[in-house]
């Protein structure tokens, strides 16, 4: 559940052939185990995510980008207690 401080604007981008978009600034939201049927490519714009992926824990800060195979099981939540915003697309 997102608390009353963080932000999710999810669009489709119709002149990028439907390019789904994500906007997100989370603070204590977590991601379940999931995994999406296109790839999923993003940047960290702020603070840390750390994500079990493939049977190991990883992180991605700040500046980094995050690619997610299709159909790949992951997870994901803020490294510290300050959170962090990211984007993301999702290319079917």
């Amino acid at each position: 559940m997102l608390s009353s401080k963080e932000i999710t604007k999810y669009w489709i981008a119709e002149d990028w052939g439907d390019l789904e978009c994500l906007y997100a600034e989370y603070l204590t939201f977590s991601f379940a185990s999931h995994f999406h049927e296109g790839f999923a490519v993003g940047v960290v714009e702020r603070g840390a995510d750390v994500f079990d992926y493939r049977g190991t824990k990883q992180m991605a800060a700040a500046g980094e980008i995050i690619l997610f195979n299709p159909a790949e099981v992951h997870t994901g939540h803020a490294a510290d207690k300050n959170g962090w915003t990211f984007r993301m697309l999702y290319i079917n």
